[in-house]
C-alpha cells in the first residue's frame, strides 16, 4: 500500500520492495524529505517519511500476506482514513 515524506544526506533510503519506476517520485516530489522510521515486524516492513514541517507525510507499506488476507486489510485501512476524515469534517491532518 502506498499512502503518501529533504533529506540531510544526499540520497532517501527507498524501500527495496518499490518497483523500480517509484524511484522518480521520490527522486523530484520527496528531495527535502527525511526518513523517520523503518520498521519491520511480524510480515510488514513499513517506511514512514515526512517533510520539515511536518505538512505532508508519506507511509509506505509492504504487507506479505494471501490475497484475501491483503484485500481485507486494504479495506480496513480505507475504513478507518474515512472515519478520520469524517470525524475532522473533510479536514485530514
Amino acid at each position: 500500500m502506498l499512502i503518501f515524506s529533504q533529506s540531510r544526506a544526499n540520497s532517501l533510503e527507498i524501500p527495496s520492495f518499490l518497483p523500480q519506476y517509484f524511484t522518480s517520485v521520490f527522486q523530484n516530489k520527496w528531495t527535502k524529505s527525511q526518513i523517520c522510521n523503518h520498521s519491520e515486524k511480524d510480515g510488514m516492513e513499513q517506511y514512514l517519511y515526512f517533510i520539515d514541517d511536518k505538512s505532508l507525510v508519506l507511509l509506505v507499506e509492504n504487507i506479505k500476506c494471501d490475497r484475501p488476507r491483503q484485500s481485507a486489510i486494504f479495506k480496513n485501512i480505507i475504513g478507518n482514513l474515512n472515519d478520520r476524515m469524517k470525524s475532522q469534517k473533510g479536514e485530514f491532518l
